[in-house]
């Protein structure tokens, strides 16, 4: 029985799509992946890939136990032990038992690793914010400088118009002056 990517649980038609852009194309080779390349994929958080892989897994685990006993029950019955019960083999819940617990640890690690990712990108974003707050403020000091400066620059121009115009009405009544005495003689 041949399964597609569509079969894992949490994957569809566009994570299906993207898993294959990125050379996954069957759930053995998702089942084998690393959540850390899962990662790497647009959309997909080391939860998710974690989730996908751990599908995948069962997804095969399923099929084929589907596939063994299929092939079991059409080839040959199941031989009975003295005891009169059926035989089963004792070492393959343990190695799902096993896969399962390298499988929460992996998961574990990548939460640690996807943790420590999340803080380091905050840390680098909050010391980006600090450093971007530390130019605004000297911006603003600069501008509000450059404001205080102008208006030195104008009143001082003003003044110095003022005293201009000043000397220049002095000058006009001092003239005017003159001519009246010459006028009266």
């Amino acid at each position: 029985m041949s399964s597609t990517l569509t079969d894992i649980s949490g994957v569809g038609s566009d994570t299906a799509r993207l898993l294959m852009e990125h050379g996954l194309r069957s759930p053995s080779e998702i089942a084998g992946s690393t959540i850390e390349r899962l990662c790497t994929i647009p959309s997909i958080g080391a939860i998710r890939a974690g989730n996908i892989i751990k599908s995948a897994n069962e997804l095969l685990t399923v099929t084929t136990e589907d596939a063994v006993s299929a092939s079991k029950t059409v080839s040959k019955p199941t031989p009975k032990s003295t005891s009169g019960k059926t035989s089963t083999n004792p070492t393959k819940p343990k190695e799902v038992k096993k896969m399962n617990k390298k499988e929460q640890e992996k998961l574990k690690k990548a939460k640690k690793a996807a943790a420590k990712k999340a803080a380091k990108k905050a840390a680098a974003k909050k010391a980006a914010a600090k450093k971007s707050a530390k130019k605004a403020v000297k911006r603003a000091v600069a501008k509000k400088a450059a404001k205080k400066s102008a208006e030195k620059k104008a009143a001082k121009k003003a003044a110095v118009k003022k005293k201009a115009a000043k000397k220049a009405a002095i000058k006009k009544a001092r003239a005017k002056k003159a001519k009246s005495k010459k006028s009266k003689k």
